[in-house]
């Protein structure tokens, strides 16, 4: 059976679902002002599993609609013997819904050891490179994932276990304008997509290394979630609900803290004491967080940021170590945020 191409030829219920989508894009995502959603391409990552499959359909019956034209990207890892059915599955989904499909092999196990990496970290920042690149290649405005409310429970779990304060506790976002990423399934449930591609009557691919438990994503999604679940059946709801409030604080702190613009010095931030004493603790530690999000990725722990602020108000010496090979250096005049210095010699 051919997959729906437009919502015309799309079931009610999978029409009205579609419908939805857009809806979550131009309500809640922020991109379309800022990255003028309805004009210019989207690339889409596909695997070849049920929700970049579905994230594949969705955005072709909205693409005629929205004004965009979907690209297509598969990564063949070489990980497991099944993946080129992977990309053989992806190229004749391509196929099918008349979409130009960019699909490339590398090596990702090489890859890792030659960069001292684990693979699944290895993989991801292969992908993600590659998106970027066919995304400055179109010209395409936004690469789109399938992210979707159970990875976004995972994560929140993920970033709780790793000690991560809020609002960044609340899971990733859906719209990342540096990066120029959007999660349009983000609040979407998983039992949803796969409803979506059986009323569509499109099958899915199964990736087996899912389950392996060597994974701490795996282990979330196939042994803690289900207990949280099985203890609330309405968890996901739950984790929706603390994902819309930790945005809800980002955009009010964002604003707040606009004003407080930094010296910049070469290529570090530098924050007088002078100005850290006037304020709350609270705008302290979220004024922190923001500059050294500035510098790049990596996530502030709530320890680090505490320790930071402590030798700050004693006006002590200190040098704090941050992901994402990030320094913040206490000092008698202020604070100074830049790249660690001994991230060069490693």
């Amino acid at each position: 059976m051919r997959p729906p191409r437009s919502l015309q030829e799309l079931p009610p219920r999978p029409a009205h679902f579609c419908l939805g989508v857009e809806r979550f894009i131009r309500q809640h995502t922020g991109c379309e002002a800022d990255l003028q959603f309805g004009s210019g391409d989207l690339v889409a990552a596909c695997s070849g599993g049920a929700d970049s499959t579905a994230l594949t359909i969705i955005l072709n019956c909205l693409a005629k609609r929205c004004g965009v034209r979907v690209v297509v990207v598969h990564l063949d890892h070489c990980l497991r013997p099944e993946s080129a059915e992977d990309a053989e599955f992806v190229r004749q989904l391509c196929e099918a819904l008349e979409l130009e499909l960019v699909c490339e092999r590398l090596d990702v196990a090489a890859l890792a050891a030659e960069r001292g990496l684990g693979l699944e970290e290895a993989g991801r920042e292969a992908r993600y490179a590659l998106l970027e690149q066919v995304r400055g290649e179109c010209g395409a405005q936004l690469i789109c994932t399938a992210h979707h409310l159970n990875d976004l429970a995972e994560d929140v779990l993920l970033r709780l276990a790793r000690g991560a304060g809020w609002p960044g506790l609340g899971g990733l976002p859906c719209f990342d304008s540096r990066r120029h990423l959007l999660r349009p399934l983000l609040l979407t449930p998983k039992a949803m997509l796969l409803d979506f591609l059986r009323d569509c009557g499109v099958s899915w691919q199964q990736d087996a290394s899912n389950v392996l438990a060597s994974a701490a994503r795996n282990r979330m999604r196939n042994t803690v979630l289900p207990l949280l679940i099985r203890e609330n059946p309405n968890y996901l709801e739950s984790v929706a609900r603390l994902w819309r409030q930790a945005r809800t604080d980002e955009d009010f702190w964002d604003d707040r803290l606009a004003e407080a613009e930094p010296e910049l010095r070469g290529d570090c931030l530098f924050l007088a004491h002078g100005r850290l004493k006037s304020l709350h603790p609270a705008e302290r530690l979220r004024l922190y967080k923001s500059l050294l999000d500035r510098l790049g990725a990596g996530q502030a722990l709530s320890d680090a940021l505490y320790q930071l602020d402590e030798a700050a108000m004693e006006g002590r010496d200190a040098s704090i170590q941050f992901p994402g090979l990030k320094l913040a250096k206490v000092t008698s005049k202020g604070i100074l945020f830049g790249p660690d210095p001994r991230a060069s010699n490693r």
